[in-house]
């Protein structure tokens, strides 16, 4: 029994903790050993033949009653001990809910303000950079990107260095662009006037002709004539011929029989054409340009025609040459 006893012994002293409880536990501890004291004394002097032992009785009969009230306060101070911990522990884990929500938010509050600045680094950059491309690209070529931008040591940094390079590259090409641009526009105008002269000096000899002259095109409308045309046909100076066709002023030629040597670029000559008391000689040629595969293709013709009736002759002197007007002209 007594190792029993001091088997609990050696475990209530390293579990007892509180101060009321371990006091308690103490006196209950102190009464028990002596309980036990008298117990084994009163157990020895029965042994030794005593068979009254009564003072030992008494004095184990009082003790037990000490025993049994220290019982009862130390397992009192024991449960208060037990609440008291209770408590502390419910409160520390409210604080520490509480502590846990706050450090939650205070994570989150940090998480946001970081990702927000580092996305402000980013983002920043990019849209300067954005804004930029629109100006160049609405065609603001003095627009120019920030030195910081060009300075950050990061991603954005390369990528601004890298647009600043693109954006100087295409600037110089648009220069370029540019003077060459000026220089092919001073040339086509200096083409453009030599054309003009050209075109004003073939004018002026198509006019000055006197042999009618007439250049159609390939729908058969006429698309320029000259006044001597107008001495053949009987035209005033405000008659307007130009839209009409070849086949409008010269009723009496057969031009299915002609078409297939004009549209095959052939040059056809008619001698003798009836034109009310009139004999004319018609010459008409192609004007071709170069088509595809190198073939030659027909725009039109041009159209020279000669008064060699016997009034006309007349009043014309003779050449000296043995060509006429008309193939004169031809060949020119």
């Amino acid at each position: 029994m007594k190792k029993q006893i001091n088997s609990l012994y050696s475990v209530l002293d390293k579990t007892v903790t509180g101060t009321s409880s371990y006091a308690s536990y103490i006196g209950l501890k102190n009464t028990i050993n002596s309980l036990v004291t008298e117990i084994n004394s009163g157990v020895s002097q029965y042994a030794q033949g005593h068979y009254v032992a009564q003072s030992s009785y008494n004095q184990a009969n009082q003790l037990y009653g000490f025993v049994a009230t220290n019982s009862g306060t130390f397992i009192n101070n024991s449960l208060a001990h037990i609440s008291t911990i209770r408590a502390r522990v419910d409160k520390t884990y409210e604080e520490s809910i509480i502590a846990g929500i706050v450090v939650f938010f205070l994570v989150i509050a940090v998480t946001i303000v970081f990702a927000l600045k580092f996305s402000g680094r980013i983002v920043y950059p990019i849209d300067k950079l954005a804004t930029i491309a629109e100006q160049i690209s609405g065609g603001d070529m003095a627009a120019t990107i920030q030195p910081d931008l060009l300075d950050n040591k990061d991603e954005t940094g390369r990528l601004a260095n890298a647009f600043n390079l693109m954006f100087s590259s295409l600037k110089a090409k648009l220069e370029e662009l540019s003077e060459e641009k000026t220089g092919v526009e001073k040339k086509v105008d200096e083409r453009t006037k030599e054309l003009s002269d050209e075109k004003a000096k073939l004018l002026s000899s198509i006019e000055s002709l006197d042999i009618g002259f007439l250049l159609i095109n390939i729908g058969g409308v006429i698309y320029l004539k000259n006044k001597a045309i107008n001495d053949i046909f009987g035209f005033s100076k405000t008659d307007n011929i130009t839209s009409k066709g070849l086949q409008e002023l010269l009723v009496d030629i057969d031009f299915d029989k002609i078409s297939q040597q004009l549209h095959t670029g052939q040059s056809v000559t008619l001698d003798k054409v009836a034109l009310g008391s009139k004999i004319l000689k018609i010459y008409i040629g192609p004007v071709l340009t170069d088509g595809k595969n190198g073939h030659k293709e027909t725009i039109g013709w041009v159209v020279l025609i000669e008064d060699t009736t016997e009034a006309t002759i007349q009043n014309v002197p003779k050449m000296s040459s043995s060509r006429s007007p008309l193939m004169n002209c031809a060949h020119r």
